[in-house]
């Protein structure tokens, strides 16, 4: 899943750049490095969340207690965090290979200030996409969307990239990309049907889904 993940990404960015302007090969070379990086940062962050899910579910009781989860990165690992209605962390793992946890902590503990700032981010675009007129986002039925927030230098980039509610399946399309300054304020958009653009320079979008 990771490489056609990649594929299906770089193939899609690739069109998008030729479409608006050009680049020499160093710099079309600089761009396309990125997007490969960009993608597998996504693949791990979906990876690391899908396995934090199902150990949470492992765990009888806890899910009802969880308010919000943050997924992003700490160093080479990626870090899980479940935070309930206080806005406490009560269970968290962190993840070097996404598959299984290098470590895992139950013990309730305040907020990070980087968390701290991540989940007001995450709210904050939440809430400007909660304006379904302004912004469209559609759900399928047993293919949810899953979203992540990774911080860049100019600020934040929110996906929502479609999920699976069953096996053998892998979803290309629905998927949505948003910008936002540093203060959550969204300032591009862009989906798998095409893309809306307030004040931002680059974008990618994938529109292909199948079972196997």
């Amino acid at each position: 899943m990771k490489n056609m993940l990649t594929l299906i990404v770089l193939l899609s960015s690739w069109l998008t750049v030729y479409s608006q302007e050009s680049y020499t090969e160093t710099e079309l070379k600089q761009k396309c490095d990125s997007i490969v990086e960009e993608a597998n940062t996504l693949y791990r962050y979906e990876t690391a969340a899908w396995n934090f899910t199902d150990m949470i579910f492992a765990k009888p009781g806890l899910i009802e207690t969880i308010q919000n989860i943050l997924t992003y990165h700490q160093g080479d690992s990626i870090k899980c965090v479940a935070i309930d209605k206080q806005s406490y962390c009560i269970y968290e793992a962190t993840f070097l290979n996404e598959s299984a946890p290098c470590s895992e902590v139950t013990t309730r503990r305040n907020l990070t200030e980087q968390e701290i700032l991540l989940a007001k981010i995450k709210e904050k675009i939440r809430s400007e996409l909660a304006d379904h007129e302004k912004y469209p986002i559609y759900r399928y039925d047993n293919y949810p969307l899953n979203w992540d927030l990774i911080p860049f230098a100019d600020g934040y980039k929110f996906y929502a990239i479609s999920g699976v509610s069953k096996g053998r399946a892998i979803p290309f399309g629905n998927d949505y990309l948003f910008i936002a300054n540093k203060e959550g304020e969204i300032s591009f958009q862009t989906y798998s049907g095409g893309s809306y653009r307030t004040n931002a320079d680059d974008c990618f979008s994938c529109s292909l889904a199948f079972e196997i």
